[in-house]
């Protein structure tokens, strides 16, 4: 059961994927008219199948066990939710399908590399670098800001002042970074499997040391003002995001 549902949630993710391809270069096909999402995989180019499959090589390497596509289905969840509220949802897509493809429990620059990652796939593929062209580079630099603001979850003045050049709303920043931690606010038994999840990505690190660098990410988290930047997820996930939390620490205090 659970191996159908795991395929029935990639075939979905491989059908938004391409679709926001289609969106962004204006390719033609046959698409389901109401959802505009293509009708089967043999009905788009190969170009848009191999950045598929590059995403999901990324999603499913063995190190991951929460930075994996149902990481990604969980904050495409989200994004559904609140899509109206969004100034500029390609923008939004792309950092989420490529915020985490480079993912190292071992190295401290995932995001950089992250970033990195998306600028050479965009420069690299004709079709999505001449898009860019046509922007001045404005989405690639959009997309990458938000990439990088992941990397402490955080709007920073300095934050705020880029997304002012390159014309990203703070609005946006905020839902899409609301999005990546909505896991933080889920009910207990998920948050649960999360957390299990985030240690077997660290299994590299003894228990020890484990317990010590993830209450300090914990504690910073609590020393927020507010976990959630948009009123919508404040209002749905702080207060059981707090004490999901203090639970945690807790646990590995014990």
């Amino acid at each position: 059961m659970q191996q159908a549902s795991n395929s029935a949630v990639i075939e979905h993710l491989q059908q938004r994927f391409i679709a926001l391809l289609q969106r962004l270069t204006d390719s033609q096909c046959l698409t389901d008219v109401e959802n505009q999402r293509p009708k089967n995989r043999h009905q788009y180019p190969l170009w848009q199948y191999q950045l598929w499959q590059d995403i999901c090589h990324h999603y499913s390497e063995p190190q991951r066990h929460y930075h994996t596509l149902t990481h990604l289905a969980q904050m495409f969840h989200q994004f559904d939710k609140h899509q109206n509220q969004l100034h500029n949802p390609n923008a939004i897509e792309l950092a989420i399908w490529y915020h985490d493809i480079i993912y190292d429990p071992t190295q401290t620059d995932n995001e950089r590399q992250s970033a990195d990652y998306f600028q050479r796939v965009v420069n690299t593929c004709p079709q999505l670098a001449d898009l860019v062209a046509k922007q001045n580079n404005l989405l690639i630099q959009q997309v990458t800001a938000l990439i990088m603001m992941t990397a402490k979850h955080e709007v920073s003045q300095a934050d705020a002042e880029l997304e002012q050049k390159i014309t990203l709303k703070v609005q946006d920043s905020q839902y899409f970074l609301d999005m990546d931690l909505a896991i933080l606010g889920s009910p207990r038994q998920v948050y649960q499997d999360y957390a299990r999840q985030v240690r077997l990505e660290y299994a590299h690190v003894n228990d020890s040391a484990f317990k010590q660098g993830r209450k300090a990410v914990l504690e910073r988290f609590l020393q927020r003002e507010r976990l959630y930047f948009t009123q919508a997820f404040y209002a749905e996930y702080e207060q059981n995001a707090r004490h999901n939390i203090q639970q945690e620490i807790r646990e590995l205090t014990d």
